[in-house]
């Protein structure tokens, strides 16, 4: 199974009705085989469990990433994303396929966001630009490919990137900007903002213990009004998954390998559901590796088309009740 679950998600591209059978397939392998996962399972009781479908299926609390290796016998780890630290203790994901990340990273940004083949790319990514085990970082490196080359990372330095637009400009080209939020805010708060017309606007998150925390909603309406890009869209990824979303900018729409359904705050280890408001779960088949079932920190909506919302982060995040953190 290890070897061809590649394949199968392949298959999946085609035949996006076939997620729930590799879902399924993918929990009876990690149940048996993810030492973290499996004994978690047993401390809650659900050991030798058979889910009948995803919404029976246990999740994994998110902080498991921070504490332990949560990586699957049968693989050899090739790369490892960390991120940022900034709550605190970093997470730590292991892959065991590199050249596989970045092929999905790049067809699910292509799938999403379209064609960047006449953009460069430049970056305003302060704090992961410093991490390099950053899965951010990552992905953007991956997309210069796609783009129409001279990927640049201007950091927080703004006249950096204002000369970097201009270059890109006298090219012929259009850009694609990556904002991580704090700094996109710090831009608009200088009073000198450059010509966003022509930009594709990417941002991508990133105001934890940085910034007074705002809704999702509200931040997307700042840079609407304060940049009035020519498109502007918010990517959504994290450390632990393999998979990203992206909202343009209602609702961030999941990729063929992803699914997020919701679960109720006051009953951590309850049936999860694929509508309505809670906390995020999250089902990422490309985590074949690893777990592709988390128990997610952030509050938020779930639509019946499968897109979903984010409202904030769930206060005292730790599961109660699931302390198990074993030795």
């Amino acid at each position: 199974m290890p070897l061809d679950f590649r394949e199968k998600l392949r298959l999946l591209q085609q035949d996006e009705g076939i997620f729930e059978e590799l879902a399924l397939e993918l929990f009876y392998f990690q149940s048996r085989n993810n030492p973290v996962y499996s004994e978690y399972l047993q401390r809650i009781g659900k050991s030798g469990s058979a889910p009948d479908s995803l919404s029976e299926i246990p999740f994994l609390p998110i902080s498991f990433f921070k504490s332990h290796m949560v990586f699957s016998e049968g693989f050899v780890s090739e790369i490892c994303f960390r991120s940022s630290g900034t709550g605190g203790e970093r997470s730590m994901h292991l892959l065991p396929d590199a050249s596989f990340a970045a092929r999905h990273s790049r067809m699910e940004f292509i799938r999403s966001v379209g064609s960047i083949k006449d953009r460069e790319i430049i970056a305003l990514l302060p704090g992961y630009e410093e991490n390099p085990d950053s899965s951010l970082i990552f992905m953007v490196k991956e997309l210069e490919p796609e783009s129409a080359g001279y990927l640049r990372f201007a950091g927080m330095n703004f006249e950096t990137m204002k000369l970097a637009l201009k270059e890109c400009r006298q090219r012929g080209n259009k850009p694609l900007v990556f904002g991580v939020s704090h700094a996109l805010l710090s831009l608009l708060e200088t009073g000198d903002v450059p010509d966003f017309s022509d930009i594709l606007l990417v941002e991508t998150g990133g105001m934890k213990g940085l910034r007074k925390e705002i809704s999702k909603a509200e931040l997307l309406e700042t840079l609407q009004e304060g940049f009035q890009p020519q498109r502007l869209v918010s990517e959504f990824g994290m450390c632990e998954l393999s998979s990203q979303a992206y909202a343009f900018p209602e609702k961030y729409l999941p990729g063929f390998a992803l699914k997020v359904l919701v679960r109720q705050p006051e009953d951590p280890l309850g049936s999860a559901s694929f509508s309505g408001r809670g906390v995020l779960n999250f089902i990422d088949l490309a985590n074949f590796a690893s777990c592709a079932f988390i128990a997610g920190e952030d509050l938020g909506g779930v639509f019946e088309d499968g897109g979903f919302q984010v409202y904030g982060r769930l206060d005292q995040a730790e599961i109660r009740g699931c302390n198990l953190l074993f030795t």
